[in-house]
């Protein structure tokens, strides 16, 4: 017993002495951690600075402006050429359509009427009154005259219903006359200029009442 006692005196202190060494070598943990004194954080390291943004390139020079084309020739100009004389060179109008139509049945053509030619004789020329309803014109009787120069056409006629005027594009010299009025009447020229001459009716030229006396 007291052999015990001794033993248990003698060990105890060595007991308590290993444990105190353990404990004090061994890291805290959990709430004893927390008691005995709050572990220190590591300091955050700082975040680097941004970089510097590089400069901006400088803009490219213009190109040179292209040179101008050169301005194209002029055109040259287009040649007047000059038409015959006489008769077919003259402006459109009923005396020259007239004559045309009568030198074309003149050589056997179609669509107009031969000349008759009086020579030195004088002519006549009637003013026939045509049935309008039925279809037929008034007309001259004949239309197409030739004559020597002196002699006489006589216009023989109705010039109530047709008076006699001279068509547009008549040659110098001679002048057909104009007549309006008298029935049955007759009218006469002495052509003495050789030339083409056109007369009309006034009332039924438009309508192919025309016609061409050829002076020789």
């Amino acid at each position: 017993m007291r052999f015990s006692t001794l033993l248990v005196s003698a060990t105890l202190p060595t007991l308590l002495a290993i444990a105190c060494s353990s404990s004090s070598s061994s890291p805290a943990t959990g709430s004893d951690a927390s008691t005995d004194g709050k572990t220190s954080s590591g300091s955050t390291s700082s975040s680097g600075s941004s970089g510097t943004s590089g400069a901006s390139g400088s803009s490219g020079t213009s190109g040179a402006s292209g040179s101008s084309g050169a301005s194209g020739s002029s055109g040259s100009s287009g040649s007047s050429s000059s038409g015959d004389s006489g008769v077919d060179a003259a402006p459109i109008c009923p005396t020259v359509i007239d004559y045309a139509k009568c030198v074309e049945a003149d050589a056997g053509g179609a669509g107009g009427h031969p000349f008759v030619d009086f020579g030195a004789a004088d002519g006549v020329v009637n003013l026939v009154t045509g049935d309008y309803t039925a279809g037929t014109p008034s007309v001259y009787d004949p239309p197409c005259v030739k004559i020597k120069a002196g002699n006489k056409i006589t216009w023989h006629g109705d010039f109530t219903a047709h008076p006699l005027l001279p068509a547009p594009c008549n040659q110098a010299g001679d002048v057909i006359p104009t007549v309006n009025g008298g029935v049955a009447t007759d009218h006469a020229l002495t052509m003495t200029t050789a030339g083409v001459y056109g007369f009309q009716c006034q009332n039924h030229g438009g309508t192919g009442m025309r016609g061409v006396i050829v002076v020789y």
